[in-house]
């Protein structure tokens, strides 16, 4: 044996080997080893095996998927049939007053002990769909029958109200019913917001947007590739100029879906294709001008042209001020305004236009008073006042048809193109108040006409200057010159042609095939400070403010009071002679005579009113129309509250949370971070501190309100009391009144509550500011790093580069930092008391929000990078162009109907074989993991819930309650889950309290295969206040708790909704052996549950308005037989976020481990949870109560209309508004010392720090007039010093010494962050 070992030994070491493959021999192994890893005989040998092993496999695979397939398919055709012969019965009448049950028992720790009863049945009602009696006129005679009589004395009105729906909501028209109204399109479909809804469950989708409107518009042609040479090319062009211009997966999907895959796609027609060529292409085509269809229109195109102002120069005189030196600011591109309304209305879009206003009224019984609604423009009291101011006023030419009003609003601000670099643009929006607010707020709807892109004033103004006037041009004439600027554009803008639509009209054929004739009118202008201030031709922070009424800054802090409500209504701006007088006279002085724009004879004149030296072009166009312009500048929500008064109250709660120490701020970071979120981002996760403000933008500032909205429970005992009290109390009234201003619809009510909590946010301000001076509050250490940088670029500016150089590299002695005191002397806070009023004029916020061009400001930054950086601004409006007149193309396609069959059928192919894959989980949780694969596909927004059709992820119930014997949340679960269906199946009386059925009931139920089935998700879908259709997506892992109606026999503590934590989703297919049937046949059915762990509210706290707390809720301990539980999911009525009450801790004597605990838990509980109430404006009105569409839980909600603060009830309002009984000490705290309430005395107290803090503290985005480049006299006179400090400025002295931010009020990226469609 010994020698055969050697043998072989011999053979291995020196044979020659062989390769198999290609039969070359070598004289080693690793020879052999080497000549394998590129042998093409043995890789082709191993390829062909391994190809015709997968090609076994795939084989194997298809046989058992075809058979799965067929399986399923006739499972599903077996479940619908017991579906409908297991239809669940209808709700049993009222049996009459139950016997009281026994009073409910308690905790010391507040939480009830829970006796096992059942929420109430919950029906989930769809927002009703307008319905609008027979329109005065047919498509085929409109322009026959459409006369509008038009009388000397025009007759008392008519008004015609609609009949009442089953929500209570009717309208009224006046004179007569619309000739065309847009709601008659209207389905479920239009109503339904979430991205998971399906797009067309009315079947919609099928019809084309011309179909509307009878036989007298006439379907495209079918070249809708025109101008393009064939469909291929347009398609491609049509993508590129579409969706996002970086390159991702997604926008590959869209290139081979909506493109390479198209029914008219040609590859050989791309054989000559050229971009340039085809970009020319379209630029040059000019189309039909008959046709109201074309997507084209040579008359709505770009216009470049330069803007022409009159320079002013201290000393210098002129003959007459036409005779000053004229400065031309090339760059400004623009359209004509009354050619893109006449464009909007040919649009597809015009369709959904509502061409007659309407009042709209909420009365949802008899014995209620009718309530006014206000939501849209087209409903809103403008609107209707100046439609029946033009119908009532002569015609040109006796002209009779229909009059139109083209309700414009207009929203401008400058944006930085890019993170670096000083490219920016300066766009002016122009929307339509005819369309829904609903489509507006889409990017995706192109509702955002693009009117101007405005120059700026470059370095050469700097060189003409010198030239003409041999000196170097101060702030005050840059300033100046802004304005003159701005004027300019707008004049050129409102042209003679606009002007004479604007008195007499413009007949444009509508999409009906209808004539009308359109009037443009003004109604909103949306802009941020700085821009109001060039806009209404107003200082900007002077001692007047305000663009809309003549309250002095000093009066500012008296919000909500007696004399802060008598100046919005008795020193109201007025446009007239007295201001175009002295006007007209410092003009004189300063062009004629050559007076130093800063002299104390310009202030005199000026300053009172803080007017500027420009004539307004909107008072020079519109004034003789009785317009008065300072009516269109209306409230900014965003820069306002959130990032001007809410985010000055955060950075001083910081303030003062550094003053106190303990490791507060420690603290603060960390509860932020463990915030939960929330839906689909309202509320983020939060990953840096809070309290470093880095790079927050706008949305970020709102979820640091949202979430106490978040901020309640962040910051509950971080400071003693009663400082403690007074925070709490000051952020829930923040939170109320941001939450009642932001609502997308308001009634006459909900608007006394937001004019009430105006004047308790007053209240609570002073005394937060007046309380909390007691803390040694100073610049946060940003604020101080940002003062040394301003300081330092200050130092640079005002010397020669070399000494700047050199003291620079010098050592800058230490300051201590400056103290800081709350500002209650700003104009962002004085305009939180006028968003009543103009919401009661043009309607909700949502209406004229600067998020609308905060949104269009990303596509003008899309296009940046596509165009020549030299003339970026040229290439912008190409761009912009293009991509609109594709849109307008897009909307024209045919549909490929063939196509959209096949793409259902391989969905639906795809759905059965998910729901046919069947396979055991690893892990056998309640709840499926984050990998766990479910498909989903959309929803149809008709239904309440929606979960998936797979059974996969199924659980073995026995095996599985064996595995889990000792887990508390385990205890009778199966008996609890056979009552539970066995009360579903059997349509048992509903008073509330579960049924225990006997063992011999429960033993006649089967699990078939003993299988329950877990899903990953499920959707709710829910009707919103504002008649909306919307959707929480749920999960056992992340966004697991909801709210449902309360079955409660205890009044005195009687609270509408229970509360619970989702553990698991499932369905089951269950049999039951009914004995009264005789039957041979027992078909299973699916019926869906989801098992929940429930809350208990904490009475020991007091919650609720009056109380001005959130609610408290806790878990039920486990061993209450109450704490676990099974519900229908249609009764879920939506998802709630729920706060860890971080000063309470965590604890776990409410449950021992157990696995419906997530694993991060560490078997422990929250002690509380804080019930976020602010989180959406819908959760809002659920617990406020009186939401319009709240219909099935009016009833149950009311209670919270009783939990009233006292200035809630309509006799505090009264005394608030006429006695001033709440504000009577606030009022005499803001007279000057004599009691004289005189413009004069507020102009001697501004400061320059004072000015700096507003400016700091409040966001004022950074215009150029206030940027202190130049120093000279006069502003010295005023404390100022080289330094931008004031000269009599002390160590304790308040100071703002922030980066200024962005030039001319531009927008960052990060402000645009985490903006979607809202």
């Amino acid at each position: 044996m010994l020698a055969q070992f050697h043998v072989y030994i011999f053979l291995f070491f020196f044979m020659a080997h062989t390769c198999r493959g290609c039969r070359r021999e070598f004289d080693s192994r690793g020879a052999l080893s080497t000549h394998k890893r590129s042998c093409s005989s043995k890789i082709a040998d191993a390829v062909a095996s391994s190809l015709a092993k997968r090609r076994h496999d795939r084989e194997t695979q298809q046989a058992v998927k075809i058979r799965r397939r067929e399986e399923a398919e006739a499972e599903l055709m077996a479940r619908q049939d017991l579906r409908e012969r297991f239809a669940e019965p209808e709700l049993p009448p009222d049996p009459g007053p139950r016997s009281p049950s026994p009073p409910a028992t308690y905790r010391l720790s507040g939480l009830p002990n829970r006796r096992r009863r059942l929420p109430k049945r919950f029906r989930d009602d769809l927002p009703p769909i307008p319905v609008v009696a027979a329109s005065s006129s047919t498509s085929e005679d409109a322009n026959a029958e459409q006369v509008e009589p038009i009388d000397p004395q025009p007759p008392i009105p008519v008004i015609i109200s609609t009949p009442r729906d089953h929500y209570g909501i009717y309208r009224q028209y006046v004179h007569s019913l619309p000739s065309f109204n847009p709601d008659n399109l209207t389905s479920v479909a239009h109503l339904a917001d979430s991205p998971t809804f399906t797009k067309n469950p009315d079947s919609l989708g099928t019809r084309q947007w011309w179909s509307g409107f009878g036989g007298s518009t006439q379907a495209p042609s079918t070249n809708y590739f025109t101008p393009f040479l064939n469909a291929t090319t347009f398609r491609l062009m049509s993508w590129f100029y579409s969706g996002s211009s970086m390159k991702s997966l997604a926008e590959l999907d869209r290139l081979v879906n909506e493109v390479i895959l198209a029914a008219d796609f040609d590859r050989a027609e791309l054989k000559e294709f050229g971009a340039l060529k085809e970009s020319s292409r379209l630029d040059n085509y000019q189309g039909d001008a008959e046709d109201i269809r074309s997507s084209f229109s040579a008359s709505d195109g770009w216009i470049e042209t330069g803007v022409k102002i009159r320079v002013p120069a201290d000393g210098v005189r002129h003959a007459t001020e036409d005779a000053a030196p004229l400065f031309e600011v090339a760059g400004l591109f623009y359209r004509k305004p009354l050619e893109v309304v006449k464009a909007a209305f040919h649009e597809s879009a015009a369709e959904h236009f509502h061409l007659t206003p309407f009042n709209m009224f909420y009365q949802p019984s008899d014995d209620i008073p009718a309530e006014k609604i206000y939501g849209e423009i087209y409903n809103s009291p403008a609107m209707l006042v100046e439609h029946e101011k033009i119908r009532s006023q002569p015609r040109e030419n006796g002209c009779t048809l229909e009059t139109v009003i083209a309700a414009m609003m207009f929203w401008s601000d400058s944006t930085h193109l890019t993170n670096f670099g000083t490219a920016s643009l300066w766009p002016i929006y122009l929307f339509l108040g005819n369309q829904s607010k609903y489509m507006r707020v889409k990017p995706t709807s192109f509702a955002a006409h693009h009117l101007a892109y405005i120059p700026k004033l470059t370095d050469t103004f700097q060189d003409f200057y010198q030239h003409v006037f041999k000196k170097a041009a101060t702030a005050e004439v840059l300033s100046h010159c802004r304005h003159e600027l701005m004027q300019a554009v707008w004049l050129l803008l409102l042209d003679d042609d606009f002007m004479h639509a604007y008195e007499f009209g413009i007949i444009i054929e509508c999409l009906d095939g209808v004539s009308r004739r359109v009037f443009p009118r003004f109604f909103t202008y949306s802009a941020d400070y700085p821009e109001k201030t060039l806009l209404a031709s107003i200082k900007f922070l002077a001692q007047c403010p305000c663009p809309r009424c003549l309250i002095p800054k000093i009066k500012i802090g008296g919000l909500g009071n007696k004399a802060d409500r008598r100046w919005r209504e008795t020193k109201m701006r007025e446009d007239g002679h007295r201001i175009w007088t002295i006007i007209k006279q410092v003009r004189e002085w300063l062009y004629v005579k050559g007076t130093n724009i800063t002299s104390i004879f310009v202030k005199r004149m000026l300053a009172p009113e803080s007017l500027v030296p420009s004539t307004n072009a909107f008072s020079t166009r519109l004034a003789r129309f009785g317009f008065n312009f300072y009516t269109m500048f209306v409230p900014d929500l965003l820069h306002e509250f959130e990032l001007g008064v809410w985010k000055a109250t955060f950075t001083h709660l910081i303030r003062v949370l550094y003053a106190y120490g303990h490791d507060t701020i420690q603290q603060l970071n960390r509860r932020y971070r463990q915030v939960p979120t929330f839906s689909r981002g309202t509320i983020r996760k939060f990953s840096e501190n809070a309290s470093s403000m880095k790079k927050l933008a706008a949305r970020d500032f709102e979820d640091l309100l949202q979430v106490f909205k978040c901020a309640i429970p962040v910051f509950e005992d971080l400071l003693p009391e009663p400082f403690n009290t007074l925070v709490l109390d000051l952020l829930f009234e923040l939170a109320t009144w941001h939450g009642l201003a932001k609502l997308r619809l308001h009634t006459d009510t909900t608007l006394s509550f937001l004019d009430t909590s105006t004047t308790r946010i007053g209240k609570i301000l002073r005394r937060f500011s007046s309380e909390t001076a007691t803390f040694d509050t100073r610049d946060l250490p940003g604020e101080e790093a940002a003062r040394g940088r301003r300081q330092a670029r200050k130092v640079a500016q005002s010397l020669p580069h070399s000494q700047a150089h050199e003291n620079s590299v010098k050592q800058q002695p230490q300051r201590r930092s400056k103290h800081r005191k709350f500002n209650m002397r700003t104009y962002k806070l004085h305009a939180l008391g006028d968003y009543v009023n103009t919401i009661r004029q043009f309607g909700t916020t949502d209406n004229f929000t600067t998020q609308l061009g905060e949104l269009e400001h990303r596509r003008i930054k899309r296009f940046y990078p596509r165009v020549s950086k030299c003339r970026y601004i040229s290439g912008i409006a190409k761009q912009q162009r293009r991509e609109r007149i594709l849109f307008r193309m897009r909307t024209r396609i045919p549909e490929d109907k063939a196509k959209k069959k096949k793409k259902s059928a391989a969905l639906h192919n795809r759905e059965v074989q998910t729901r046919r894959s069947i396979a055991t989980d690893a892990i056998e949780m309640p709840f499926l993991r984050f990998e766990d694969s479910e498909r989903l596909p959309h929803t149809d927004p008709r239904v309440h819930y929606h979960i998936s059709n797979g059974a996969r992820h199924f659980l073995s119930l026995s095996q599985w309650l064996r595995k889990n014997d000792g887990d508390p949340a385990f205890t009778d679960f199966l008996p609890r889950l056979k009552d539970h269906i066995l009360a579903r199946l059997l349509g048992h009386d509903y008073d509330g309290d579960e049924v225990s059925f006997s063992s011999a009931q429960r033993c006649r139920l089967m699990l078939v295969n003993d299988r329950i089935y877990r899903h990953k998700v499920i959707r709710v879908n829910y009707t919103t206040y504002d008649l909306r259709r919307e959707q929480d997506s749920l999960n056992s892992r992340t966004h697991a708790d909801i709210m449902v109606l309360s079955h409660e026999d205890d009044e005195a503590n009687g609270h509408p909704y229970w509360y619970a934590r989702i553990i698991g989703v499932f369905h089951a297919l269950v049999s039951y052996r009914d004995p009264t049937v005789d039957s041979s046949s027992y078909d299973p059915i699916q019926v869906d549950f989801a098992w929940v762990r429930w809350f208990g509210r904490d009475l020991s706290h007091r919650s609720g308005w009056k109380a001005k707390r959130l609610h408290r809720l806790g878990f039920i301990p486990s061993e209450d037989p109450g704490a676990f539980g099974f519900i229908d999911p249609k009764h879920i009525i939506r998802g709630i976020h729920l706060i860890p009450a971080f000063a309470h801790g965590h604890t776990s004597e409410y449950m021992s481990p157990s696995i419906t605990r997530h694993p991060s838990d560490n078997d422990e509980d929250w002690t509380y949870f804080y019930l976020n109430i602010f989180v959406d404006r819908d959760m809002l009105m659920r617990f406020r109560g009186g939401g319009v569409g709240h219909r099935t839980t009016r009833e149950a909600t009311n209670i919270f209309l009783d939990d009233r603060d006292k200035l809630d009830t309509h006799q505090a309002s009264a005394a608030v508004v006429h006695t001033g009984e709440e504000g009577s000490d606030d009022d005499r705290s803001d007279t000057s010392d004599d009691g004289e309430e005189s413009v004069g005395n507020a102009m001697e107290l501004d400061t320059g720090d004072e000015s700096d803090m507003e400016y700091d503290d409040y966001g004022y985005s950074g215009i150029q007039e206030v940027e202190e480049e130049v120093f000279d006299e006069e502003k010295a006179k005023d404390g100022y010093s080289e330094d931008g400090e004031g000269s009599e400025a002390t160590e304790g002295d308040e100071e703002i010494d922030d980066e200024l931010g962005a030039e001319d009020g531009e927008d960052s990226d990060e402000e645009l962050e985490g903006f979607d469609e809202f």
